[in-house]
């Protein structure tokens, strides 16, 4: 019993140990060097920077830095996200102003959603008026 508990414990140490020793080698290749000033030259090493394979050396802000172009799905997608839930969120202000303005209660209980909800109505008291609608 003990022997079988160690064995499946050892083959767990393992697994992570392959895991994290995968994700090391994956996050380590695919760069490329890159100068920072050509005169100086590859062997001082304050002058060379890594970069993804993907991307290009460059300068930017008059900076060493590497660029790539960005997936114009990506853009579209972050567009959509930005202008989507802005105008989401208008929507929802304008309705909630709506219906403060004009008196519509949605779950008051005579309204057919709230039937669907489970909302039962409010009863009313001898001594109390019912509502006017327009």
């Amino acid at each position: 019993m003990a022997t079988t508990f160690i064995k499946r414990v050892m083959r767990f140490s393992f697994l992570i140990v392959y895991c994290l020793a995968t994700y090391y080698i994956w996050s380590c290749e695919a760069k490329k060097d890159c100068m920072i000033n050509e005169a100086v030259g590859w062997f001082d090493m304050d002058n060379v920077y890594q970069c993804e394979d993907n991307q290009r050396c460059c300068k930017e802000y008059g900076n060493p830095s590497c660029c790539a172009e960005k997936n114009k799905w990506l853009i579209v997608k972050d567009q959509l996200l930005l202008w989507g839930g802005l105008f989401g969120f208008l929507s929802f202000l304008g309705l909630v102003v709506y219906c403060r303005r004009k008196d519509f209660y949605v779950l008051e209980g005579g309204n057919p959603c709230a039937k669907c909800l489970g909302i039962k109505p409010k009863e009313l008291l001898d001594d109390e008026e019912k509502p006017i609608r327009t």
